[in-house]
This record gives C-alpha cells, structure tokens and sequence, in this order.
C-alpha cells in the first residue's frame, strides 16, 4: 500500500497530463471534485493544513469556498509531499489542481462548513 502511495507523490501521467501530484487514496478519487487553487496562505497546525486559494475571476467557484484542510492524522505519507507542493506553488505564484470533498468539512478539525472542504489531493503543473 505504501508503493503505491509513494507511486502517486511522483510524476504521474493521467490523460495526457504530466505533473506532480499527491493524493491521500485512489478509491476515494472518484467522489472527489477537481479545483484549481492559488494559494495565498498556508498553515499547519498540530492536528490539520490548510491553505487558503485566492479568488479567480474567470472560474466563479472559487469565491464559495476559499479555505481546504487536511487532518494530519489521516494523511499518513502523503502529507511531506502536499506541503511541499503547496508551498512550491505558493513562492512561484503558481495555480494548482486540487481535489476536495465538497461534501466533508467535520472529518477536518476546525473546518467551518459555510466557507472550508476536506483537501484530498494536490497537483502542480
């Protein structure tokens, strides 16, 4: 299972798209929304990460929810890795691809359901 997981942190081709990537599991993928993301902050605390994505005008989506966490808990290996990606992007002023949840925020501690979702994966293109 660790492989695996370790498979998805390097660089993955998935429909002609080459990029890093880091996701918690590949079953729970499928439920998952794809986002785009520009960090504008990063925070980890004792028991969760959370980054918060600046407003893109032309994608209207990124005003509802700015803010998506991650229990440390849960995230096991992976965790080093979306870090890193999210800083990476942030000192670059790069946009991500990020899957979330939209229907999980009370798995996250402190994550308020009117404006945070569950951060399950993270890609740097």
């Amino acid at each position: 299972m660790h492989i695996r997981k370790m498979i998805m942190v390097a660089a993955l081709v998935v429909g002609g798209f080459a990029g890093l990537s880091a996701m918690t599991g590949s079953a729970e993928a499928a439920q998952l929304k794809s986002r785009a993301c520009k960090p504008t902050r990063i925070a980890v605390f004792r028991n969760r990460i959370v980054v918060k994505c600046a407003v893109i005008k032309s994608q209207a989506y990124t005003e509802d929810i700015p803010y998506y966490a991650m229990s440390v808990e849960a995230a096991g290996p992976v965790l080093d890795a979306i870090i890193q990606l999210l800083v990476s992007a942030h000192e670059r002023g790069r946009t991500l691809r990020i899957w979330v949840d939209m229907g999980d925020y009370k798995s996250v501690p402190n994550c308020s359901g009117s404006d945070c979702r569950r951060l399950a994966g993270v890609s740097l293109r």
